[in-house]
């Protein structure tokens, strides 16, 4: 006497459903190790950005401020 049952379509989109959660969970563990590999260049790439805001407004400020200095004196 088999005690197993036959198998039907149920197990078969049980087995399906399964497969596809593990690949998704494999996919979501690929894309978090991506993550944390480009973590450091992605941070070195930002922090790039904002020095290079930071000293392009210096710039400005430099540049406005000997306008500025220029206009004061053709007052005089």
């Amino acid at each position: 006497m088999n005690s197993k049952n036959p198998p039907n379509d149920d197990d078969d989109q049980s087995d399906a459903e399964l497969a596809e959660l593990k690949a998704r969970n494999e996919a979501r563990i690929i894309r978090r190790e991506e993550q944390k590999r480009d973590a450091p260049i992605a941070m070195h790439e930002y922090r790039s950005a904002e020095q290079a805001q930071r000293d392009r407004t210096v710039q400005l400020r430099e540049e406005r401020k000997l306008r500025e200095e220029i206009l004061a004196r053709e007052k005089k």
